[in-house]
């Protein structure tokens, strides 16, 4: 029997894909294969409540999980002392939120956790996988935070099982990274270096019946002498073998969501996600990356499923999922769906209630974002980093200011909670981007404000920021909270490491050039949090072509404005964004000529009711009939990507 594990710190509130999509593999080529989501024990252990603090967070803080395992991944104490690594953490939402759990104790209570529970949790764990009486291999998907507690179950796998195979793969083992620790971890027989669809079954099937799997692309394997030895160099898979993956098998997770008693409370239905692939890599990244993202450049690659294809595991995942709530894992939209699934799903939505979480591009058209809406997108990463034209482009976004306006305006009329943020520190940067993004925000405040906050931009490894050392940064070096992880003796840490501290160039120095958008950022985070009643900017349409359109954006403050059918008709042309040009061209003569438009324009823009870049503008204003999302629902989303 083959077990596929899911370590800590996974998150409890959707299945690994990665995990259930090998584990179909395994099963439909005639191996026997169960998947063990041993993070569920751990929570069970620790406290949900803990256990989620933890897991929901984004950037460093879930180092904290890792640093959890790592002594007892290494059987020694990493080179940081505990009290060193905590001051660095001070600022950790992570740590916040224990504080809150434990009464200010967060630091005794992970220190007593990892004393205590934690052997608890990988004694457990290891009768876990030992009640399979016919183990024979055990793989583990490492996402960038399960890599030490599953070295730490390796472990102890190794000690009371040797003769078992051991195979690692997922992105903490992707390229030098997995290079890195197969050298220097004996325990590990095999280790995928990337997408491993069209190997996994081979790779098994040789180690369970005891022979090297050789000549397998990407993949590492320790001989019968100890020897590391490769496979064919890695490649993406093709599209055809997506195209022919069994549909996930996401069993396991489910029972155990059911046996812990987790949808019990209505509220909790609405955190738990189903997880779908309908395509890999980026078709934009694969024209220009962007120069912050840390997506592996071998992997940017796009390739899609087919429509039918992606509707047959619709189907299925809908009759076997306890939610209705879809996350579609594709780093950003197949175009093609836009013409074929999205209005399939509309006239056949093939369950009631069927709704989806997506990534997307920004740039898209508002009849793009009406088909997403009428699909049921609910929620969609939205690909929106700065409200700058310049960044965007020392970003190689391929987007404008105006069009992320126009897309937060869009997904605020059709019904889409977009999920964004502001990046600080990107070289090319200059002082007047900032302050003009500080000048905009407050006509936005109607408009879902970047809940992930405004946070300085991180090095990632494989994003072209740290693949070309010299262009925008020198002195690339890991954050130094991985030497309270990782034993420098034993370990290269630069080889094993994601994220990276730098000397950036030609970017502002210091914090104060950011304080204003900062502050800007968190009020406008805070009345979408907090506030009753929404602010407001709306239009609604009079008999004879008139307008009056309603502001409350100022606190205490409304201000109205009637305008006459010639003045309608030309802000009724900024609904999407338009050039000078085409405005002379549509609605010049309405006005009374283009000097009469322009003074018209200028008095939207002087009012705030609209926006312009070079020359072209932007009517801020929304339809009256615009979704206005209640308070519960604004106040759990922000809190949510707060913390994440």
């Amino acid at each position: 029997m083959i077990a596929m594990v899911n370590m800590p710190y996974s998150i409890l509130v959707s299945p690994a894909l990665a995990t259930g999509l090998l584990k179909a593999r395994l099963n439909a080529a005639g191996l026997n294969c169960k998947a063990f989501n041993l993070s569920f024990l751990f929570g069970e252990l620790i406290g949900m409540a803990n256990y989620h603090a933890v897991s929901l967070q984004k950037d460093r803080d879930p180092l904290i999980g890792e640093w959890l395992f790592a002594r007892h991944a290494w059987q020694d104490k990493p080179g940081l002392p505990d009290d060193t690594f905590f001051l660095m953490m001070r600022k950790s939402p992570a740590l916040a939120f224990l504080n809150t759990l434990h009464r200010g104790e967060a630091e005794q209570w992970l220190m007593q956790t990892r004393n205590t529970r934690v052997p608890e949790f990988l004694d457990a764990a290891l009768e876990r996988l030992l009640e399979e009486e016919a183990l024979e291999a055990v793989g583990f998907s490492c996402n960038s935070f399960q890599t030490l507690s599953s070295l730490a179950l390796i472990r102890r796998l190794k000690q009371e099982r040797p003769e078992t195979k051991v195979v690692c793969g997922g992105s903490g083992f992707h390229d030098v990274m997995g290079k890195e620790l197969m050298a220097k971890v004996d325990l590990i027989d095999a280790v995928s270096l990337g997408e491993a669809d069209d190997v996994i079954v081979p790779l098994f099937r040789a180690l369970t019946q005891g022979r090297d799997p050789v000549g397998l692309q990407g993949v590492l394997y320790r001989n019968n002498q100890g020897k590391v030895c490769a496979g064919l160099p890695y490649r993406p898979v093709p599209a055809h073998v997506l195209e022919d993956n069994p549909h996930p098998d996401f069993e396991e997770f489910y029972a155990d969501v059911q046996r812990l008693n987790l949808l019990a409370e209505p509220r909790n239905r609405s955190k738990f996600m189903n997880t779908i692939e309908t395509s890999r890599g980026c078709w934009k990244g694969s024209k220009m990356h962007c120069t912050f993202c840390g997506l592996n450049n071998r992997d940017l690659a796009f390739r899609r499923m087919s429509t039918p294809r992606v509707i047959d595991s619709l189907q299925h995942l809908a009759r076997t999922s306890f939610t209705k709530l879809f996350q579609v894992a594709d780093r950003i939209l197949p175009e093609a769906f836009f013409e074929d699934l999205f209005p399939r799903l509309k006239e056949n939505p093939i369950a009631d209630g069927l709704a989806f979480w997506v990534e997307s591009r920004s740039t898209l058209s508002r009849e793009q974002v009406r088909i997403m809406a009428e699909a049921n997108v609910v929620f969609a990463q939205a690909g929106i980093e700065t409200l700058s034209t310049n960044i965007l482009k020392c970003m190689r976004k391929g987007a404008t200011a105006l069009k992320n306006v126009h897309y937060l305006k869009l997904c605020r009329t059709y019904g889409i909670y977009p999920l964004w943020k502001i990046l600080l520190g990107i070289p090319g940067e200059k002082q007047e981007d900032y302050d003009d993004m500080a000048a905009l925000i407050p006509r936005l405040v109607h408009l879902t404000p970047p809940a992930s906050g405004a946070k300085p931009v991180e090095m990632q490894r494989f994003s072209p920021y740290f693949k070309e050392p010299g262009r925008w940064a020198d002195n690339i070096r890991p954050w130094p909270y991985y030497k309270a992880l990782f034993p420098e003796e034993k370990i290269n840490i630069p080889r094993v490491a994601y994220f990276f501290d730098a000397d950036w160039k030609d970017v502002l120095e210091g914090d104060d050039p950011y304080r204003e958008i900062t502050a800007g950022t968190d009020a406008w985070i805070d009345v979408w949090r907090f506030a009753s009643t929404l602010p407001a900017l709306t239009f609604e349409e009079l008999p004879g072509g008139a307008m009056d359109l309603v502001d409350t954006r100022q606190p205490g403050r409304t201000a109205t404005w009637e305008l006459g059918p010639e003045k309608a008709s030309v802000y009724r042309a900024l609904d999407d964004p338009v050039s000078w040009n085409k405005l002379v061209q549509t609605v010049g003569h309405d006005i009374g000529g283009p000097g009469e438009l322009e003074k018209l324009l200028e008095q939207f823009v002087d009012a705030d009711i609209a926006v312009k870049e070079g020359r072209r503008y932007l009517g801020l204003a929304l339809p009256k009939s615009a979704w206005e999302p209640d308070l519960a629902f604004r106040s759990a989303q922000v809190t949510m990507e707060r913390i994440a």
